[in-house]
């Protein structure tokens, strides 16, 4: 993520997924989705997920997402480019 941008990538399953990042306040946020070449996904350019960070440890960040009521949660790790 990177201000209003967000590009995630699966080296594993060779997949790009670039949306747009709106702040609703410290700990949440909405993703309009630009781009996404995963093959097979349930959403598609236009669709919003909405991401709530779940709590912090360290440079890990751990998340709830949901998009057209698919839920996940995961984490990712914060890198500074």
């Amino acid at each position: 993520m990177n201000g209003d941008h967000q590009t995630e990538r699966s080296e594993k399953y060779h997949y790009v997924i670039e949306s747009t990042v709106k702040w609703i306040d410290d700990c949440n946020y909405v993703l309009t989705m630009t781009k996404i070449s995963m093959p097979n996904a349930v959403f598609g350019p236009g669709d919003k997920m909405k991401v709530e960070i779940t709590r912090v440890e360290g440079d890990i960040v751990y998340y709830t997402s949901n998009v057209k009521g698919f839920i996940r949660s995961g984490r990712f790790q914060k890198v500074e480019k």
